[in-house]
């Protein structure tokens, strides 16, 4: 059992606590003697943390330049101690020391053993011995490169039998996590399969574990075979599966409904059933092709006023209780609680609606081939389009058909954009691979996204709810936010604490919060109304912005914005990498590969559930296209006039 200590310790310049800790600080070095003989391991790694917090740059008010100077020049000294005591480490005292230390000390221990190279005294034997210790954590070790090179062979063997190796590996290589681990060069990366599939054999393996090592993507410094994969997926699928877990789950449903009512769309919440339903008599009595892709805006709000779909994932959707407690894997597409019901309510909404069209003989792709062959050509004068609609009567093939012609679509308005019209027997030649992040817009100044630190501290400190500056002594916890706050209160500057008025006075700064003469802040709407359109969205759409244009234009000649040209947005863009491929997103669905190359599911429900999933991507593609052609055409007309 580790002894208590209740030392000094350093964690960062920023750290809360950092106040409490300088003032003990202060004791100690006021009273260190360099010459002073040390012999309890704790307190070496208190003055070592002691001259941490004296040369990190905080100080506390009340020092005098005078007295902050004497202390660094004392804490200087410390090395000297630090320095004594650590190079008299060898193997009669190294496993005595260690036992001795205090938990939160364990990490300072290893760092000086680094760094006055301990390992040239502690022999590869001893270390041995100290390996059989069951209190040893060995990710604090491989934290260290070069104590992880000079214990390579034992290491080595520890690593290859440790219940702790799974998890290394899957910090190392697999989650998205700030860990850096250093591992033994004799320790292959041939070995690591042993080790993931005697962790997923294991009697109680981590379901967020499983799930990194079946989404993981296979490298060379990291091999995951499909086998192992698999492996993962099963037992993670069991555990899901098997009652009595020592798991807490929510569970909520969501039903949409073609009924008689005479509302056009109703909605209702009964616990945690979401139940939507639509006017049955009005969708029989519009089944015109424009008004079934219009619908998909308008009544299934599957896209926003600017043409942005609703379907992506937001960074300000995700909470910041999901960021804290979510394992996520590297090159993970980052999906919250908000994403994942929204995706099922448009998958439930695109089912309802394709099945409802198809008992009243409209077949969704035969509307996509409308628009494509029929609409293009006589609303905007812009033909060689073609999708051909498939006929075939079970799922799989009708996914292959739609991936294939997704594909073909997106190639032909790449020609159209690049050259102006489409060649047929050259787009027949052309065979290279479709990127979708480098679809091109025909629109100008299409898209704007934050381009700055500055801005993203600047909407975290208006917008989040944790920022601390939607709560005043006044009104305590009544507002979440301070853009609450400032719009539902008349607050004055002395209403803030003296924490908060720095962050509003860069506020204001900023030019987004404004204060008048009698001390009273309130917000500069234009820039406000800018600011907010991108938190909520991480995207602004220009060209639906005109009247803040002036705002606009001094945010990106500020550094503040940056704007692109492109098809699809930011957000779109890594919505459909996610559903159509795994070259971004390890965990992505992969539907377009999966149909192209054959690996898809025989299960009918599943090919059925995908296909819905390609119908929503080809009603967003098209959706995107025709915002394009529209806004050509709007551009054409106005000079007309």
């Amino acid at each position: 059992m580790r002894p208590d200590y209740n030392g000094v310790k350093y964690y960062s310049p920023n750290d809360w606590g950092i106040s409490v800790e300088l003032e003990e600080a202060e004791n100690i070095i006021k009273g260190f003697d360099s010459d002073a003989t040390i012999t309890d391991i704790n307190v070496i790694l208190e003055l070592f943390n002691v001259q941490k917090l004296l040369e990190c740059g905080t100080r506390l008010k009340k020092w005098s330049d005078a007295e902050y100077y004497q202390y660094q020049r004392k804490a200087k000294s410390i090395k000297g101690v630090l320095g004594r005591f650590f190079t008299r480490i060898d193997d009669s005292l190294f496993i005595e020391h260690y036992k001795n230390v205090a938990i939160e000390y364990i990490d300072d221990f290893w760092e000086l053993f680094e760094n006055y190279k301990c390992y040239r005294k502690v022999s590869p034997e001893t270390f041995d011995e100290f390996l059989l210790l069951r209190e040893t954590p060995l990710y604090r070790l491989l934290s260290h490169k070069e104590i992880v090179r000079a214990y390579d062979t034992q290491l080595t063997k520890e690593l290859r039998t440790s219940d702790q190796t799974c998890q290394i590996l899957v910090s190392k290589f697999l989650e998205e996590t700030n860990s850096m681990y250093y591992l033994p060069p004799s320790f292959a990366p041939s070995e690591f399969e042993a080790i993931f599939q005697k962790y997923i054999d294991s009697d109680k393996p981590n379901p967020n574990i499983l799930h990194l090592i079946y989404n993981a993507q296979s490298t060379k410094e990291c091999p995951i075979s499909p086998k192992l994969k698999l492996n993962a997926k099963r037992k993670y699928d069991e555990f899901w599966s098997t009652p009595g877990k020592n798991a807490v789950t929510t569970q909520y449903g969501i039903g949409v409904g073609i009924v008689d009512q005479d509302e056009l769309v109703k909605y209702c919440r009964e616990g945690m059933d979401f139940k939507y339903s639509y006017s049955k008599k009005w969708l029989v009595e519009n089944l015109d092709y424009p008004t079934i892709m219009n619908n998909f805006i308008y009544i299934f709000e599957m896209f926003d006023k600017c043409f942005r779909s609703s379907l992506v994932s937001v960074k300000s959707q995700i909470s910041a209780i999901e960021s804290a407690f979510a394992i996520e894997g590297k090159k993970y597409y980052n999906k919250g609680n908000h994403f994942n019901s929204n995706a099922m309510l448009s998958s439930v909404q695109m089912s309802a609606y394709y099945h409802f069209l198809k008992a009243h003989d409209v077949d969704m792709e035969n509307v996509f081939k409308w628009f494509f062959e029929t609409y293009l050509p006589e609303e905007f004068n812009v033909t060689g389009f073609s999708f051909n609609a498939s006929s075939a009567t079970n799922y799989g093939e009708k996914c292959k058909n739609i991936v294939s012609e997704m594909d073909g679509v997106l190639k032909q308005y790449r020609m159209y954009v690049r050259d102006g019209e489409i060649d047929r027997e050259l787009f027949e030649m052309e065979s290279e691979h479709l990127i979708i992040d480098g679809m091109q817009s025909l629109m100008s100044n299409k898209y704007a996204y934050s381009n700055s630190n500055e801005i993203q501290y600047e909407m975290y400190l208006l917008f989040s709810d944790q920022s601390g500056l939607g709560y005043i002594d006044r009104t305590r916890s009544k507002y979440s936010t301070l853009i609450e706050l400032l719009i539902k209160e008349k607050c004055q500057k002395s209403d803030f604490k003296k924490y908060q008025i720095e962050k509003l006075d860069w506020l204001i700064s900023r030019g987004s919060i404004i204060q008048n003469e009698d001390n009273i802040v309130t917000l500069n709407y234009s820039r406000i109304f800018v600011l907010k359109d991108l938190y909520d969205h991480d995207v602004l759409c220009v060209q639906h912005m005109q009247n803040l244009s002036d705002v606009l234009h001094e945010m990106k000649t500020n550094g503040d914005l940056k704007i692109e040209n492109t098809l699809f947005s930011k957000p779109e863009k890594e919505y459909l990498n996610y559903i159509l491929n795994k070259a971004e997103y390890s965990n992505g669905l992969d539907l377009r590969n999966r149909y192209a190359h054959g690996t898809y599911s025989r299960t009918e429900n599943e090919q059925q559930h995908d296909y819905i999933e390609l119908l929503k991507v080809m009603v967003l593609i098209i959706t995107k296209m025709n915002e394009e052609f529209c806004w050509i055409d709007d551009r054409k007309r106005g000079e007309e006039v």
